[in-house]
């Protein structure tokens, strides 16, 4: 939302230096030409480090049935933080836990997971490299496995997370096929 009050204050200013002061044409259309490009390159920074456009995975989720079922929940924490937890639950025993975030910082946006019981707890980062309104892509060419996770809506009530790489110089990729969780 603070992106589009920026914007009508530029347009303001726009007004009144365009009405508030006579230009010749040629002038007035570099003049604006110029803003107008300001403000679509500030436009695309503060789009860039906004985790607006990945509300659409905070909820809880699951897949498997049965013996086996996955489950990855998310809220937020602020403006710039997404926090969530995914676990597998394997005939009544949790199996895998993981602490997971992303977060606005300085450079970009981060991922990370914390896996229990692998390295030492710490959270792993993964750098957003892509993003659209229905795909998030973070990458960490670095870790072992995996260096891609993918976050993919696939509707209001289904999401697709794949996680991928090289481990031990063969491709390896997993696939999530979530569904929101009705309470």
């Amino acid at each position: 939302m603070q992106k589009y009050y920026l914007i009508l204050d530029y347009l303001s200013f726009i007004k009144i230096l365009f009405f508030g002061i006579e230009w010749n044409n040629d002038l007035k259309m570099k003049t604006l030409s110029t803003i107008l490009l300001f403000i679509l390159i500030c436009n695309q920074a503060i789009g860039q480090n906004s985790l607006e456009k990945f509300s659409w995975i905070i909820d809880n989720w699951s897949t498997g049935k049965g013996k086996m079922v996955y489950y990855e929940t998310w809220k937020t924490n602020g403006d710039k933080e997404l926090v969530g937890h995914g676990f597998m639950v394997v005939k009544g025993d949790t199996v895998y836990s993981e602490n997971v975030s992303i977060m606005v910082e300085g450079d970009g946006i981060y991922y990370y997971a914390a896996v229990s019981n692998q390295n030492d707890g710490k959270a792993i980062p993964f750098k957003l490299v892509s993003s659209s309104s229905d795909e998030i892509i973070f990458e960490n060419k670095e870790h072992d496995f995996p260096q891609r996770i993918i976050y993919t809506k696939k509707s209001n009530l289904k999401m697709v997370v794949v996680v991928e790489g090289i481990q031990k110089d063969k491709q390896r990729k997993e696939t999530f096929r979530l569904k929101r969780m009705r309470c």
